[in-house]
């Protein structure tokens, strides 16, 4: 990427969450695969499922 990405976060004027949640590889990180395979996993529904279900939190996750 040669390009600056900006992010931003808007809140709709309904309401919103108090928090987010990003999981995110720096550009000079000494292993990426090992990350992505990292976040893969936990974004599997199984385990995000162990993860979020003794907090009663959602997690965005859908079965594909």
């Amino acid at each position: 990427m040669d390009r600056k990405r900006d992010i931003v976060y808007d809140i709709p004027s309904v309401g919103s969450l108090m928090w987010f949640d990003g999981m995110v590889i720096p550009k000079t990180a000494k292993h990426p695969d090992n990350a992505h395979a990292f976040i893969n996993y936990i974004l599997r529904p199984d385990v995000v499922a162990k993860i979020s279900m003794p907090r009663d939190t959602l997690m965005p996750i859908w079965a594909h």
